[in-house]
């Protein structure tokens, strides 16, 4: 059910003519039956309402300050998520360089169910954001930090799931539809603490560095222009976390949040000074054509296809930063972007990748190894109740294509040049 006054709706939700929902797949299925477009509403009044034309006069650190700050004060306890990347680590040291502590840092990993400290993302936990952190804690600062192993909650969520959940939970997740979703972010349901912080009467809440920049050239317009994507929003707080009451519970989006416009906006003009002129700056701007797409072939098993799927994903250096200088596209690498977005983080030496986060996700084959019989009647309920719906809706989609699907962009927000 759509809550048109909640505050969560910051997070973002579907429009299909006077239809509001946080569900996309509902939202296709209104689409199909009314013949009406889909629209992603990402705080579309709030950043329509702020001027683009004009650069933010503080400097990005001070900004990053400023949330932390903000955040820091509205809440009793303050969880910031770190799992090791240029993200979660610039949002980090914007609290704790800035002496603005959160009572907890929390880094999440499956080393448990996947027997390998290099497994995807659990190897930048390991790796990357244990040592990290620790560093700090050295210093004695006043935060705790906690490691949970997630493994066992997406077992027993995939172990127990009834038809019904499981016909349900195609439509929790928007972007991301996995096994591992069924149980990977449960933090408020299976961490004892925060209930019992919350029926202390506090507020807590997660902090989540999610959304990095998306800016491209309009052709028609002659000018860059900024928009949001749904990314994968809906990992951490979707319409499982939308759709119901949680008193005591919220998220935050450091970055990309309606709180503080000007960060964004920050962003989108440092990036534009050096798309302004990107064959000065060969280390870290480049020619699209030398970002092709790569293919990753896969197989399912679990008898569902015989063949393996090929996944074209862009190559791991590509951001969503982009220019056209005459005839030719430029794009930044993903280096060269958190240099600019991140000043005062070091390059991350562990990028660990996360794989194309598709319906058969790399990064689950333990949790399918674990359980194949349940994994094979999830993986069948997906294909006899999305696939037939998004192939319909996007016939060139294959059915195994990352994300089971179509990005939906929010408002475009055209830059001075």
């Amino acid at each position: 059910m759509f809550h048109p006054y909640s505050d969560k709706n910051k997070f973002g939700y579907y429009t299909v003519g006077n239809v509001n929902t946080y569900r996309k797949l509902e939202a296709i299925e209104i689409g199909r039956k009314t013949n009406q477009p889909v629209r992603w509403n990402f705080n579309n009044e709030v950043f329509s309402s702020v001027d683009w034309s004009k650069e933010p006069e503080a400097n990005l650190l001070e900004l990053y300050r400023r949330r932390a700050q903000q955040i820091r004060d509205s809440y009793d306890y303050v969880v910031v998520m770190l799992s090791g990347g240029a993200d979660s680590t610039a949002m980090l040291k914007s609290f704790l360089d800035n002496g603005i502590y959160p009572d907890e840092i929390l880094s999440a990993h499956e080393l448990n169910g996947a027997k390998d400290p290099n497994w995807y993302l659990t190897g930048e936990v390991i790796n990357s954001a244990i040592p990290w952190v620790q560093k700090y804690l050295d210093t004695g600062i006043p935060t705790r930090y906690r490691v949970v192993d997630t493994s066992e909650w997406q077992y027993n969520a995939l172990n127990n799931l009834t038809v019904g959940a499981r016909d349900d939970s195609y439509y929790n997740f928007n972007n991301v539809h996995n096994l591992g979703m069924l149980g990977r972010f449960r933090f408020r349901e299976n961490i004892e603490d925060y209930r019992k912080i919350i029926d202390s009467g506090r507020r807590l809440c997660l902090v989540w560095g999610e959304q990095k920049p998306r800016i491209s050239y309009d052709r028609k317009r002659q000018c860059h222009k900024f928009s949001f994507r749904e990314a994968s929003l809906d990992a951490y707080v979707g319409p499982i976390y939308q759709e119901v009451d949680q008193p005591g519970y919220f998220d935050e989006l450091f970055f990309s949040s309606p709180n503080m416009p000007e960060i964004v906006i920050k962003q989108a003009y440092e990036c534009l000074k050096y798309l302004r002129n990107p064959e000065l700056f060969p280390d870290i701007i480049k020619d699209q054509s030398t970002f092709p797409r790569i293919i990753n072939n896969q197989t399912p098993g679990l008898g569902l296809t015989p063949n393996a799927v090929e996944f074209k994903v862009w190559h791991p250096w590509h951001s969503s930063v982009e220019t056209v200088k005459k005839i030719q596209s430029f794009c930044l690498t993903k280096d060269g972007l958190h240099s600019i977005i991140y000043p005062h983080i070091e390059p991350i030496t562990y990028d660990q990748l996360k794989g194309p986060r598709s319906v058969v996700y790399p990064r689950d084959g333990w949790l399918v190894n674990a359980n194949p019989e349940a994994a094979k009647k999830w993986f069948q309920g997906y294909y006899s109740n999305v696939v037939g719906l998004r192939l319909e809706q996007h016939p060139t989609t294959q059915a195994l294509d990352v994300m089971g699907g179509e990005w939906y962009l929010g408002n475009d927000y055209h830059l001075p040049f």
